[in-house]
């Protein structure tokens, strides 16, 4: 009897296919690969599948998959999925890493691992929202109105919101910026309008209340342009003028005087003119027969 040994030129091992297809955020499309074993094992083999960054793509379909020595070369389509977030992060890289399991076939456990590359494209896009005015305003009125802001996508750093109101002789705002982080992003923040009582007889004033980005911020939100949300402020000032009785009194012949005084009772937006006459006209003269008040000098 003699002995014959047969070297064995199988080699352990297995192949991932290229990806097929691409991912973008927010789209339900998938993406795939092929894996398959190179020869026959002579016990079951596993292979584990993992992705690198599972907030951008995951393994949709299975984490493992396992080659029995009857199926050995049957190939297998790993499906890849698209992690929606909000993060404006742009298109990001995720490893796909497929190595074998343990529990596999001796043969194959010093098989080196073996990694695909696959890109997600990112959809969200650096913005914010101003909301509408909510409440009114009337001057000498406690009462106060608000607007809110809120971003709408997930900064990587923070972002600053400057607010401005473009007449604070009317209407006041009650914090002048307001900061966003990746972690209260989408929670709105309310800043708080007040009115401001002067005494300038002009009627309901519409003020813009304007929203800005802080050239500071997160650079994909500074070139946003500015928005602007409008409020009424309700005048409460009514025009008049108030004479005051005569001080003094008047006898023919004498040089002794008397005087009267005339007030606004709230200030002007242009000259107020007065006429100041007598009846009869042929008792008393006047010093003046008209009385000019600018909005210097109504009060």
């Amino acid at each position: 009897t003699h002995e014959v040994a047969t070297l064995d030129n199988d080699l352990a091992g297995f192949t991932l296919s290229p990806v097929v297809g691409s991912l973008t955020e927010g789209s339900t499309s998938t993406i795939s690969f092929d894996v398959s074993l190179n020869v026959q094992p002579l016990t079951p083999v596993t292979i584990d599948f993992s992705s690198s960054d599972t907030g951008e793509v995951i393994v949709a379909n299975t984490a493992s998959y396992l080659f029995n020595p009857s199926s050995w070369n049957t190939t297998q389509t790993i499906i890849l999925q698209s992690i929606d977030d909000f993060l404006i992060d742009g298109s990001q890289l995720a490893s796909i890493t497929a190595v074998i399991n343990a529990s596999s076939a001796t043969g194959f456990l010093a098989v080196a691992s073996q990694t695909l590359t696959v890109a997600n494209a990112d959809n969200d896009i650096a913005g914010f929202n101003l909301s509408t005015v909510s409440g009114t305003l009337a001057e000498g009125n406690p009462q106060t109105a608000q607007v809110s802001v809120v971003l709408t996508a997930e900064p990587l750093t923070n972002v600053i919101i400057d607010l401005q109101s473009l007449d604070t002789t009317e209407v006041t705002v009650g914090t002048a910026s307001m900061t966003f982080t990746s972690s209260n992003w989408n929670v709105a923040q309310t800043v708080t309008l007040t009115s401001v009582d002067e005494l300038l007889v002009d009627g309901t004033q519409t003020v813009s209340i304007t929203a800005v980005v802080n050239g500071s911020s997160d650079s994909v939100f500074t070139a946003l342009a500015s928005q602007t949300a409008s409020v009424d402020n309700v005048d409460n000032d009514i025009p008049g003028f108030t004479l005051s009785s005569v001080t003094g009194s008047l006898t023919e012949a004498s040089t002794q005087t008397a005087s009267l005084t005339i007030v606004l009772s709230a200030q002007p937006i242009n000259d107020v003119i007065l006429s100041v006459t007598t009846s009869p006209t042929d008792e008393i003269v006047l010093s003046t027969t008209s009385v000019t008040f600018t909005n210097a000098n109504w009060n």
